[in-house]
């Protein structure tokens, strides 16, 4: 934890946000021989319990997400981000072999990845490069799509969970 808060401090220092530091320590040392499972596990609890939560009640308390709501900028945004992930992912998929059903399921897989767009997203939204009312509909199309994936995986490998 503490070369996470010193990567952080440093990549602040160097005018990189902070967020990138502890990212890239965590990288580094996430799969490192020298870790036991059981430090890895208390690491993964820690910030999974203390760290995220954190992170989104920071987040909510930035920005109104009632007054910034807007329906028809979050549907574009979702549209696109499915659309993105699908067509990127899926047509490699494809082209790499996979049939089209495992190539679906596997554009649908993408889009679990809401945590990193969220964080981009406040950080855009920190320098100026969005609009708040874009912020909350990323944020939104982070939750819909990282909570769909699941499902969407399933449905399209025909595959049900009883």
């Amino acid at each position: 934890m503490a070369l996470c808060f010193l990567g952080a401090a440093f990549t602040e220092f160097i005018g990189i946000h902070a967020v990138f530091g502890a990212f890239m320590i965590g990288v580094a040392l996430g799969d490192s021989e020298h870790l036991s499972e059981k430090a890895k596990e208390i690491v993964h609890q820690f910030i999974n319990n203390i760290f995220a939560p954190l992170f989104f009640v920071g987040i909510g308390l930035r920005v109104n997400f009632l007054v910034n709501f807007d329906p028809w900028v979050t549907l574009v945004i979702i549209i696109i981000a499915f659309a993105g992930k699908l067509i990127g992912c899926g047509a490699g998929a494809r082209l790499g072999g996979f049939s089209r059903k495992e190539s679906l399921a596997a554009g649908f897989g993408m889009n679990a990845r809401g945590a990193m767009e969220i964080i981009l997203g406040l950080l855009a939204l920190e320098s100026g490069l969005i609009s708040e009312t874009i912020f909350v509909s990323l944020v939104i199309m982070a939750l819909v799509t990282s909570i769909s994936s699941g499902p969407l995986m399933e449905w399209a490998l025909g595959r049900r969970s009883d």
